[in-house]
């Protein structure tokens, strides 16, 4: 019979604390995680948040919220003016695009009305 000091034992304790402890973390900081696994906008405002009120419970609820919100997306308002040509619009309509303003849909249908309104 063994009434001994046993390392073995330690050593699992060890290992499960810190996989316990490391579980904890990446639960800690799943709002976090998921603002940048969806390139919000405000993934460092939403980190410093978890960071620094995350262990009020209400922080952490506060980021996890905010974390699935979708801002939405600026308006593009493409001005009626005369004094611009047919070619000047698409081309500040194709630079909406590039810059990703626009969606692939959203830009077609500017471009027809563009045409259409210049074939008036």
């Amino acid at each position: 019979m063994m009434s001994g000091y046993e390392p073995i034992k330690d050593v699992f304790a060890v290992l499960i604390a810190m996989l316990y402890v490391g579980l904890l973390f990446m639960l800690y900081f799943v709002p976090t995680f998921v603002a940048f696994a969806r390139k919000h906008p405000s993934k460092g405002a939403i980190l410093a948040l978890n960071l620094l009120l995350g262990w009020t419970v209400l922080g952490w609820i506060a980021a996890f919220i905010w974390s699935f919100t979708n801002p939405s997306k600026p308006q593009v308002v493409i001005a009626n003016q005369a004094s611009l040509s047919m070619v000047e619009e698409l081309e500040k309509l194709a630079n909406l695009k590039e810059k990703g303003l626009l969606t692939e849909e959203e830009f077609n249908k500017k471009k027809q009305e563009i045409l259409r309104k210049s074939s008036l």
